[in-house]
């Protein structure tokens, strides 16, 4: 299946909502726009009540690295130009699969039940 590119505006702040299908997600279009603006992903529960289990990796582009996110819930999607990932509010896994990760990228783990953690590798 083909990317679907998802984009965002310049000068203005996007909560993007992950699907299953294979999305590339554009914050800001032009790095001159946006300074200090968030733009964000957000997963969501498949089934509403188990976390999801997500990969990052880099992918090194022609103008600027990239992250790559994958997963067997929410499927492949390429991040560019987005500082903030939120993840659903179960029992999450984040794993980092690179030691090239140096993005300004927040990770937001949300909240959890009683008993139940978010674990990142």
């Amino acid at each position: 299946m083909s990317a679907r590119n998802v984009e965002g505006r310049n000068d203005r702040a996007h909560i993007f909502i992950d699907t299953s299908l294979h999305e590339k997600f554009y914050g800001e279009q032009d790095p001159l726009y946006g300074s200090g603006i968030v733009d964000t992903l957000r997963f969501s529960s498949p089934g509403g009540t188990q976390g999801v289990d997500l990969t990052a990796t880099v992918i090194a582009g022609p103008l600027a690295d990239h992250l790559h996110i994958s997963s067997d819930e929410t499927g492949e999607d390429d991040l560019l130009g987005i500082e903030r990932i939120e993840l659903t509010d179960n029992a999450d896994r984040f794993h980092v699969n690179s030691d090239q990760m140096n993005f300004a990228t927040t990770v937001d783990a949300g909240s959890q039940p009683a008993g139940q953690y978010d674990g990142a590798e």
